[in-house]
């Protein structure tokens, strides 16, 4: 694990939405060189308790793939380019792509 993304996990202070929940997810994943495609995430979310900004459960669709763009987005302004990295490779379309292709 980079010590950035370690850094980031250090100061993190509870997972309260699902940008850190992405981005915590994808810092484990990156331990594992794993992938979770969007419908996988979207699971992942739905199962505890994240909702997009409509509230409405995710779908593995556009909302899903907008909320990992706006956690890549997060983690480069909170000044973990690391992570950002880690988020683009962690999450895939269907067919095994990465998301941001």
């Amino acid at each position: 694990m980079s010590p950035q993304i370690q850094a980031y996990l250090n100061n993190l202070s509870g997972v309260s939405s699902s940008i850190d929940a992405i981005c915590v997810l994808a810092a484990v994943l990156s331990m594992t060189n794993a992938r979770l495609t969007a419908e996988q995430l979207a699971l992942f979310l739905n199962t505890f308790g994240f909702h997009t900004k409509d509230g409405k459960p995710y779908q593995g669709k556009r909302g899903t793939f907008a909320t990992i763009d706006r956690a890549q987005a997060a983690a480069l302004r909170w000044g973990y380019p690391d992570l950002a990295a880690a988020i683009a490779d962690a999450y895939v379309k269907a067919d095994g792509t990465h998301a941001f292709d």
